[in-house]
């Protein structure tokens, strides 16, 4: 199957992406790592924390998923 420019583009961007968001969530982990103790006596910020990892994890996980179903047609 040969791929138009557009569908390149969108892969290449899609890629792109999930590797900007993986590396911000590693970073984030990290400096969530280095913050945890201060956090521990507030767990509504903890809470707060938790909630933004998981947005960027699904976030991940959907534009993954795109990535694999524009790459599968």
């Amino acid at each position: 199957m040969v791929r138009t420019s557009s569908q390149s583009l969108l892969i290449t961007t899609l890629a792109d992406s999930i590797k900007h968001d993986v590396t911000g969530l590693a970073m984030d982990m990290l400096l969530l790592e280095e913050t945890s103790t201060e956090d521990e006596a507030d767990p509504t910020l903890q809470d707060e924390k938790d909630n933004i990892t998981s947005a960027k994890i699904q976030s991940i996980q959907l534009k993954s998923r795109a990535l694999l179903a524009i790459q599968a047609n």
